[in-house]
């Protein structure tokens, strides 16, 4: 039975979602110039397209069996939260100027900072997606709806396994072509800017619960997984190659997005950042490169406290260097740091319920 308490806050974290994205459209209404028949053209494709998802949907429901996942919290709040990413993510994608600026804006300046051999292996995907950009874009943001649709409301082993394997397949070739690798083969790549890639954490999240959707048991590996990201990026944050010791690059990284639409006061508190980041930049760099060292030594020491700063460095570097993912004008997702912040929590969560239950079978033994 579900309390009250949590339709209160599945109702409220829907209205805060939505309440995000509808000031995001008002933007978009605002400063960019689409065509009414592109626009017009776009929602048609995703309307059919939802009806098929509707179809998908209901097939499944009928034949879906009366067992349930028995999953412990931390289960269900990855699964929960990583389904409601991915609706967020469709829709941001639905934004009618995503259509000829998903190519032109995000993968493409992704793609062409990368290797030659990146270039060359990307390059038939660009070109494809230039020529029927408004047929791929729907399908790209109705894919992404089913996906977050399906996580949400299918909790039986068989029906679950589904989404979480399309979604483990659609967030490599997002991650793949929408961001380039995430920018592994990038000179200027950092965590700040969203190394590894949004896409590469949702692909690990979706492995995490198809091994462990009985079990719950993913403490370890999560712990893992994030000190392999946190060592990688203090190391390109403090190797010289990669130019985050010259006051410049470093002041880019804030500056860079200041530029977004968006309230006032945060490109105030942006602007006032890349002043600092650029006349304290060696100290800014010590910090950062220190904090994501400090990071990954905790999730190997001290799991716990790793996970606790973590989430609060993962939030900073959220703002500072990714202006909250949604807010630039062709932010298609929240970007690398939230979904760092989300697997955070839920190792905290884990982590309770395991002393939790280390506590009630003392006591029964007792």
């Amino acid at each position: 039975m579900v309390s009250l308490k949590e339709v209160m806050a599945w109702v409220l974290a829907a209205l805060s979602a939505s309440i995000i994205l509808a000031l995001v459209y008002i933007e978009d209404f605002r400063f960019f110039a689409i065509p009414p028949g592109y626009a017009l053209k776009l929602y048609v494709y995703a309307a059919l397209g939802m009806i098929a998802a509707a179809a998908v949907i209901i097939g499944l429901s009928r034949y879906e069996g009366d067992t349930r996942l028995v999953g412990n919290s931390a289960f269900k709040f990855l699964a929960c939260s990583f389904g409601f990413l991915w609706i967020i993510d469709g829709v941001m994608q639905l934004q009618p100027e995503m259509s000829f600026g998903f190519v032109s804006f995000v993968a493409s300046p992704a793609i062409q900072a990368s290797p030659v051999f990146v270039i060359r292996l990307l390059s038939p995907a660009e070109a494809l997606w230039s020529h029927f950009p408004i047929l791929l874009d729907a399908l790209s943001g109705v894919l992404q709806l089913l996906i977050g649709i399906g996580i949400i409301i299918f909790w039986s082993r068989s029906s679950l396994k589904i989404f979480l394997l399309l979604s483990f397949a659609w967030a490599i070739f997002l991650w793949i072509f929408g961001e380039a690798f995430g920018g592994i083969f990038t000179a200027d790549s950092s965590y700040l800017t969203g190394f590894p890639g949004s896409a590469i954490v949702y692909a690990a999240v979706s492995i995490l619960l198809l091994m462990y959707m009985d079990t719950g048991k993913m403490r370890l590996q999560i712990a893992l997984f994030m000190a392999a990201i946190m060592a990688i990026s203090s190391l390109i944050q403090a190797l010289p190659s990669h130019g985050f010791w010259n006051a410049e690059n470093l002041f880019a990284i804030p500056s860079s997005v200041m530029i977004n639409q968006q309230p006032f006061i945060l490109s105030l508190w942006l602007h006032s950042l890349s002043l600092s980041f650029y006349y304290y930049y060696i100290e800014w760099n010590v910090f950062l490169v220190g904090s994501m060292a400090a990071s990954s030594v905790l999730w190997v020491l001290r799991p716990r406290i790793g996970a606790i700063y973590t989430a609060v460095f993962s939030l900073f570097v959220w703002f500072a260097g990714q202006d909250f993912g949604v807010l630039g004008g062709y932010g298609t997702d929240p970007n690398t740091a939230l979904p760092i912040v989300i697997l955070a929590i839920a190792y905290l969560i884990g982590d309770r319920n395991v002393f939790a239950l280390a506590l009630k079978q003392q006591h029964q033994t007792g």
